[in-house]
């Protein structure tokens, strides 16, 4: 059982001149019962801009073979609440408790189960935009890309590097963590109605996605392609094997 409250404020704004010029600002502000009360809110913007650049006139004279097409660019962030609640408060638990005394009374026992941070805040993620669509020769052809690139900052995680675990403490989550995301998207497609009754659209699209940690705290490795950061985030660290027994070999 836990405790969990989270409450969101939005505003949005939206500008469009003569079909052509487009305009979205976007304000988020999130609170969460997870951090301190001081510390408790997070403001996160957006912004989108739009062209339509087949509405001009140059566009019309030149290009007309590409009936429509708009460039839009994005810029966002977003803040994320993981973990346990109550992470900035120390807190303890009754214990299997002790003998104490002649009449041998178990008493029972309050221990710290772990360590506050009261620094804990919003992991965040900034998020940056590039893309266009198009439609060809009366919507026969559709080609449309996005390429995007992704930040992952202040993510919660152990110091594992200044504290290792066979210490023994449990030290609590911080905001450290950061990783990289980036790739791009490309769809196209072939659209064309044979009759009222019939219509092909045919659609493919190939995306390329790659995401590197760019920093976390570990303790330094034996060999460098040990070491989690530089690699995907959640990557494995494998043996290499060159095969297995498929039976015990007779004596």
């Amino acid at each position: 059982m836990g405790i969990y409250a989270r409450k969101s404020l939005i505003g949005r704004l939206n500008y469009s001149y003569a079909g052509k010029y487009l305009v979205e600002a976007l304000i988020r502000r999130d609170g969460s019962l997870k951090f301190p009360p001081d510390s408790r809110w997070g403001n996160f913007p957006a912004l989108l801009i739009g062209w339509r650049a087949s509405e001009e006139n140059f566009w019309k004279e030149n290009l007309s073979a590409i009936n429509y097409f708009k460039l839009r660019a994005s810029y966002g962030k977003m803040g994320m609440d993981p973990g346990s609640s109550f992470q900035f408060m120390n807190k303890y638990v009754l214990g299997k408790g002790l003998t104490m005394g002649e009449g041998k009374v178990v008493e029972s026992v309050v221990q710290q189960s772990g360590v506050a941070n009261p620094y804990i805040t919003w992991e965040k993620q900034t998020t940056y935009n590039l893309g266009f669509e198009s439609q060809i020769l009366n919507n026969l052809f559709t080609l449309n890309g996005d390429f995007f690139y992704s930040k992952r900052s202040d993510i919660l995680t152990t110091k594992d590097a200044s504290v290792p675990q066979f210490t023994g403490l449990a030290l609590p989550d911080e905001n450290i963590a950061e990783v990289d995301n980036r790739g791009f998207e490309i769809e196209a497609g072939y659209h064309k109605s044979l009759n009222n009754d019939f219509r092909i659209d045919v659609n493919g699209n190939l995306a390329y996605n790659h995401n590197e940690v760019v920093f976390m705290d570990e303790p330094e490795r034996a060999v460098p392609w040990q070491q989690r950061t530089g690699h995907p985030y959640g990557a494995w660290l494998m043996y290499d094997a060159i095969g297995i027994f498929a039976d015990q070999p007779a004596l």
